[in-house]
């Protein structure tokens, strides 16, 4: 079941135009069902009502950090599953790529965010095909200033009949 993604929007407080563009980057599961009209399933909207002020934040942050070219919030927060005690865990590419970069990222984005952030290179993520599958299924994307994770998905997506991949292989067809 879905609903319009201007209802969403709209019960979030934020314009529609905000929604529409978060679904086309990623960090929304939706679809674009015309022109100018998206649905969103009842299930995300659900999950927005709880998270949207995190994801905002988590955007805001790493716009500052112009370093960061792509950046993919996945694990429990991403799932709407997080407890007390969770992380923020992202994946992302950078423009210098080191550990000294990797250390200096997370720690920054630590402070800023007021969370214990886990900060891992795509990479490293992509040597392990579960870890990468387990990004790809639940990923939502934060930052993407070069169009990187349609490539990666491209690459390594495995559509699965479920909602997400479903979702998802719209998406990259749309593109």
């Amino acid at each position: 079941m879905e609903i319009l993604a201007a209802e969403v929007a709209r019960n979030l407080g934020i314009p529609d135009r905000s929604m529409r563009r978060a679904i086309d980057t990623g960090m929304i599961r939706g679809r674009r069902a015309s022109e100018r009209k998206f649905l969103v399933p009842v299930g995300e909207e659900v999950y927005l009502r709880e998270h949207w002020k995190t994801l905002s934040r988590i955007r805001q942050v790493l716009r500052t950090e112009p370093n960061v070219r792509l950046a993919v919030l996945y694990g429990s927060v991403a799932r709407g599953t997080e407890g007390p005690a969770s992380d923020i865990d992202l994946m992302v590419t950078t423009a210098e790529s080191s550990p000294e970069t990797l250390g200096a990222l997370t720690s920054r984005l630590g402070h800023k965010l007021n969370s214990e952030v886990q900060v891992v290179f795509h990479e490293d993520v992509a040597k392990s095909p579960a870890f990468l599958d387990s990004v790809l299924s639940e990923g939502r994307v934060i930052v993407d200033r070069d169009q990187e994770w349609r490539s990666i998905w491209k690459q390594g997506a495995k559509f699965d009949g479920s909602e997400l991949g479903e979702s998802m292989e719209r998406f990259l067809n749309d593109s």
